[in-house]
Formats: structure tokens, C-alpha cells, sequence
């Protein structure tokens, strides 16, 4: 039996700033931690800055939040992720917490050198890999023309995509992709225990930080029960209803599905099962509606904007589509599909493949010609169909049970003080980082004098 614990949770933005799907994965997670008799607070980064490194503390449905401001510009730019006036005043917050373990969930608006600082200080580190940012200074690893990327990180493989700054040249840039997979590959390598909720996700970031991928513990994530309403029954007289929803931009592939929609649709005969597309969702950005709406021009499609989990039950859906052009590390929206009872039609890039199973069909990613012959193969083929709908799987771990497996994850980690895989030939120092930051400046100032300013 494991007894209560103190516990800090670490991410790079909460509720109610922000509310995607890390910092709700970690309210889910420290509330029922919390009712099972731990005692248990987020840390959390923000998008504010102020005048000095400075924190604020709330209070968030019962988990005491911290949350920390950082004071200079542009610090969710990779290039800037390192803050050493946030690393002290972290661990000086830390000090006085005096936390059990610390649950690190992301680097962004905190510092790049988190982990490392707080292993040096003493305590347990458990760090949970959400997603693609430690091999990717552009972060979802799109490139700069929109197609997933599977090259190594390095400068070879960055360069030519990186976000660059405009006094930098190629030599600098060099050097700052060289930094951060450096700087990412000593934090990885410093944490008691590395977890990801995929394999798929396991394999790329072990891949290319060089570690072994049994270094990563597999956990999928918790899932919380979204609908309260049975799903409505579908007729085979209606409509094949498609849906896909979450948010409705670029690296979504929304595009993608509206082009196969057409191409679906266009070649159907009349005789044939209707087919629609339900879209639920807001755009990102004007540019994305006003793509997505020419797209869809005399196709039979509904937008319908932010929505409730409630609006999905009512509307008579068949079958999910994501066609996520970018390189999915999970996919909560599959275990709501699953929730509904729905099969889906999923990319064969990312985790997606992994945690489908049978349940649905994989499309060749970018792909709106074979995302088409899949959908019309689910809408034309009654037994394939069936054979996919009973295929759906249960949705993914309670919090409850996810919450007992991470505490045993954390006495794991809090027994073995001395665990984490520090090797000195990918150690990152204190002078490595002031080498560092001093070419920054150096490359700023040699611009300035250029500039003639």
C-alpha cells in the first residue's frame, strides 16, 4: 500500500489561461490525486509576461496553482527557452513546497534546464513526453511546406526550417539547433523516470536522442467519460454521416478531408448511400475558414463551429475521421469516438495506427485520394463496417486507475534517488549555457553594427 504524497505537478500552461489538452490531462490528474489523500499543486508557466520574474497563486476547482511569469519577450520561441532567472525562482518556490516528486509535463515559458535543476537539487523527477517539442524546435514537426517530417533532429535535417531570427546566419543557426538538441537530450537523460503514452511516441524521441526506448515507460493517458447520452441510433435509410472534430487548423488536415469529400462524392452514383460531413470545431485563423469554406463549396458539409460534447450523441454520426497531417503522439478524440461507439479513418502516420486497431481503416497520410477509397470502402462495404463498429475498443484508462499506476511510478522513483541516465559525454554545464547566451548577444551585436544602429 502506498501512502499519501506530496506532489508537484510542472507544465507550461493551466487552466483557466488555457485549456488544451496537457493542462487538462494535469487538472484531471491532480484532482483525483488530490481525492485520494494527496497533497498535491500545479506549477505552471504563462503567457503573461510582467516587468520581473514574478508568481501568481490561485486556486483552480480545489488544485492550488502556481502559476510563474517570465519577463522578457518572444519566450515561447525555441531559441528562448532558456531562463536562468526562472530556473532559481522555480526552485526557490520548490524549496518551499517541499514536494515528495515532481510530475514534469513541459519546458515552455519555464526553462530549458528544468529537469537537470531540479535532479541537482534532490528530488525525484517523473517527466511525461505529451508530445513532439523535445525533437522539434518547430515543435509538431511540420515542416516549413506543411508535411509531416520524419528526418533526424539536427542541424543538417533544421536548418533549412527552423524559425530563424533575422541576424542570424547559417553558422549560428547551426549552433542553436546543435544547443537545443543537446539541451533536450540532457534533460531526458537526467529524469528518474521518462513515461510516454505510446509507443509510437516512445520510438521518436528515443530515436533521436540516441537513448534505448526501454528508458521509456509506457502509460496511456487517462480518460474522463465526455458524454452523458446514449449516441442516437442511424438508420441505413439516413445519410452516412463523417465527422471529424477538435480544432479545425492546418496541421488538422481538415483540407485533406474536404478534398477527399469531393473526390468521394463526385464519382458516387446517385443510387448509392448518401454521404455528409459534419465538422465540429473553430477555425484557427481567418485564412483557414476561408479555405476550408471554398473547399467545401456545393459539398454536403455543415461547419458547426465551437461545440459541446453534448452536440456529438444527437447527430446521428456513422463513423470518425482525423486526418491530422502532423505526427499525433496520442489522440484523446479516438477514445471519445471509441466512447461513441464509433469506428474511425485515421492517418498511418503518428500513434493513430497504434491505438486504432481494427477498429477503422488507415489512409495514407496527405492523401485525400486514398482518405476518399477509405471512406467510400466504410460507407459501400455493410460487413466491413459492421466489423469495425464491433472492433471498437473501451475508452482508455479511468483517472483512477491511471492515478494508482502513477503512484506506483512515483515510489518507484522517490526509492531510486540516484535512477536517470546522466552520461557525461551529453552533459550540458553551467559554462555550456553562458557559451551560449553570449554568442546570442554576440551575433546581435554584430548585426547592430551592420545596421549601422
Amino acid at each position: 500500500m502506498i501512502g499519501p504524497m506530496r506532489i508537484v505537478h510542472i507544465t507550461h500552461q493551466y487552466l483557466p489561461e488555457t485549456r488544451g489538452g496537457v493542462e487538462s490531462y494535469v487538472h484531471d490528474i491532480a484532482r483525483t490525486q488530490r481525492a485520494g489523500g494527496n497533497d498535491v499543486c500545479v506549477l505552471s508557466g504563462s503567457f503573461a509576461p510582467t516587468e520581473n520574474v514574478s508568481w501568481e497563486e490561485g486556486d483552480v476547482d480545489g488544485v492550488p496553482v502556481h502559476r510563474l511569469h517570465r519577463f522578457d519577450l518572444f519566450f515561447d520561441s525555441w531559441d528562448k527557452m532558456d531562463c536562468p532567472e526562472a530556473g532559481v525562482a522555480l526552485e526557490e518556490r520548490l524549496r518551499a513546497l517541499r514536494p515528495d516528486v515532481i510530475h514534469v509535463h513541459h519546458w515552455i515559458r519555464l526553462t530549458q534546464d528544468l529537469v537537470h535543476r531540479l535532479r541537482r537539487a534532490g528530488w525525484p523527477v517523473v517527466v511525461t513526453l505529451h508530445d513532439l517539442a523535445t525533437t522539434c524546435p518547430r515543435g509538431f514537426r511540420i515542416d516549413y511546406e506543411g508535411r509531416p517530417c520524419s528526418r533526424p533532429l539536427g542541424k543538417e535535417s533544421c536548418r533549412p526550417c527552423v524559425p530563424r531570427r533575422p541576424w542570424w546566419d547559417d553558422v549560428h543557426t547551426d549552433r542553436e539547433i546543435e544547443f537545443f538538441r543537446r539541451s533536450a537530450g540532457w534533460e531526458l537523460r537526467r529524469a528518474s523516470m521518462l513515461l510516454c503514452s505510446t509507443e509510437a511516441l516512445a520510438r521518436i524521441v528515443t530515436e533521436n536522442h540516441g537513448l534505448d526506448i526501454a528508458d521509456c515507460r509506457i502509460l496511456p493517458l487517462a480518460y474522463r467519460p465526455r458524454f452523458v447520452d446514449r449516441p442516437r441510433e442511424v438508420g441505413t435509410n439516413e445519410p452516412f454521416r463523417f465527422a471529424y472534430w477538435g480544432a479545425v487548423t492546418p496541421r488538422k488536415g481538415v483540407d485533406i478531408l474536404l478534398r477527399a469529400l469531393r473526390s468521394l462524392t463526385g464519382s458516387r452514383p446517385s443510387t448509392h448511400r448518401p454521404v455528409t460531413l459534419e465538422v465540429f470545431g473553430a477555425f484557427d485563423h481567418p485564412s483557414t475558414e476561408k479555405e476550408c469554406r471554398g473547399l467545401a463549396e456545393g459539398l454536403p458539409v455543415t461547419f458547426h463551429g465551437p461545440f459541446d460534447y453534448a452536440d456529438l450523441p444527437v447527430a446521428g454520426l456513422s463513423a470518425a475521421v482525423f486526418p491530422s497531417r502532423c505526427f499525433e503522439t496520442y489522440g484523446l478524440v479516438l477514445d471519445e469516438a471509441f466512447e461513441l461507439g464509433l469506428p474511425a479513418v485515421v492517418p498511418d502516420i503518428g500513434a493513430f495506427p497504434e491505438r486504432l486497431g481494427e477498429a477503422g481503416l488507415i489512409f495514407e497520410a496527405g492523401d485525400p485520394g486514398d482518405l476518399a477509397r477509405k471512406m467510400g470502402a466504410l460507407v459501400d462495404d455493410p460487413s466491413l463496417y459492421e466489423k469495425a463498429k464491433s472492433s471498437v475498443l473501451p475508452a482508455g484508462l479511468t483517472l483512477e486507475e491511471h492515478a494508482r499506476r502513477l503512484a506506483e511510478i512515483y515510489a518507484e522513483a522517490i526509492a531510486s534517488p540516484d535512477s536517470g541516465r546522466e552520461v557525461a559525454a551529453h552533459c550540458v554545464t553551467v559554462d555550456d549555457r553562458r557559451a551560449h547566451l553570449f554568442r546570442q548577444k554576440e551575433a546581435l551585436f554584430r548585426h547592430s553594427l551592420n545596421q549601422g544602429d
